[in-house]
């Protein structure tokens, strides 16, 4: 099997650099598979599909420190091409000694750098010298999901579960992998094991709870809940954007709730974050306002994040988007039902203000989505 997949890569490379990323990503997904959850939404207890390393992990301790820099750098570093040369050269430096951990970092390199390719070939010559090592599927698990190929970054977090088992590092990414898709059911079954082991509960722990609250609400299950986090994941992975993490609140008050999505972007262009956001605004119209209503997935600057707004805050908001515009809210969401609003960023986020605090405008939106 491996001697045949070295030679796949050998004969891509002769392709032009698009269908080489397809073939490689391709590839890699065939070793994994698809995610295992069963219909109880739990991990299969089988055989894993790699021998289980009893080390755990190859990696010597100076491609530790490295990957710990690594992935502790800022945007501004990571936008930076001799920082990252400077770890390209260190990496390189270990391929003799530590195989493993140098295309570990340089498959890490290659995703920061927006290299899907770079980053594939890597993370699979470090399976090749090193099959079953929990660490290198956890790590290319975290570097799949950040740029967007969340099902495969799934799998791979399963892989390192069943390599790994009771392992707190690669649960937590398991975690993390299930939650960047939308399964609240099953991410809260996961938290739950968590919490059962560990002397203090997860961070998500809370917010799960209640986003897979939110979802029994609707009535929608994660399948519904993964059609817009793949559609969020495709559009900005087709714009070549790295997404530094996502996290979640529970916004609006109890019996109209929805489910906040954030989106850390790697990037530093505030027009061009106002423009993803508009684009993909109107592109998640076309799912049924059933899917799509509970969720709002937000594209932040890393870092930026809001906290969360008092009502009086959000009133002022308001307020000043009526005076911009020179009418009263009731009359914009008059227009927004009959489809003569201003089709612009600035009136999607006027209207999810009022969502925010005022019911009737929340059911008044979800009759014109219906």
């Amino acid at each position: 099997m491996t001697e045949l997949l070295s030679k796949a890569f050998e004969e891509a490379t002769k392709l032009p650099k698009e269908i080489q990323d397809e073939i490689g990503r391709q590839l890699l997904k065939e070793i994994a598979g698809e995610p295992r959850w069963d219909e109880t939404d739990k991990i299969p207890s089988s055989k894993p599909s790699w021998p289980a390393d009893p080390t755990l992990t190859h990696q010597s301790e100076e491609a530790s420190v490295l990957m710990d820099e690594l992935n502790s750098l800022g945007a501004e570093q990571r936008h930076d091409p001799t920082t990252l040369r400077g770890f390209e050269q260190q990496a390189k430096s270990l391929l003799a000694d530590d195989p493993v951990g140098a295309h570990q970092l340089l498959g890490t390199v290659a995703a920061f750098r927006l290299e899907a390719r770079g980053m594939h070939d890597h993370y699979w010559n470090a399976l090749k010298h090193a099959p079953g090592d929990p660490l290198v599927f956890h790590t290319y698990s975290l570097c799949l999901g950040k740029l967007g190929f969340l099902r495969d970054a799934l799998r791979y977090a399963e892989l390192a579960c069943e390599s790994g088992p009771d392992h707190p590092e690669y649960l937590s990414g398991l975690i993390r992998a299930t939650s960047d898709l939308g399964y609240m059911f099953r991410c809260h079954k996961l938290v739950e094991k968590w919490n059962r082991s560990a002397e203090t509960d997860h961070p998500l722990s809370e917010v799960i709870g209640r986003a897979a609250g939110v979802m029994k609400a609707y009535q929608i299950n994660d399948s519904d809940a993964e059609e817009i986090h793949r559609m969020a994941a495709r559009f900005l992975r087709e714009r070549e954007m790295f997404v530094h993490q996502r996290f979640y609140r529970i916004m609006g008050r109890k019996g109209s709730e929805w489910i906040w999505c954030g989106y850390e972007l790697d990037i530093r262009d505030e027009r061009l974050l106002l423009e993803l956001q508009y684009q993909f605004s109107r592109q998640s119209h076309i799912l049924p306002s059933k899917i799509s209503e509970p969720f709002d997935i937000e594209f932040l600057f890393e870092g930026s994040a809001p906290s969360e707004l008092s009502d009086e805050e959000i009133e002022m908001r308001i307020s000043e988007y009526e005076k911009a515009y020179g009418i009263s809210s009731d009359e914009f969401m008059r227009q927004m039902r009959d489809g003569t609003a201003p089709d612009e960023f600035e009136t999607m986020d006027w209207m999810m203000l009022l969502t925010l605090v005022r019911d009737e405008y929340r059911d008044l939106f979800r009759n014109t989505d219906s």
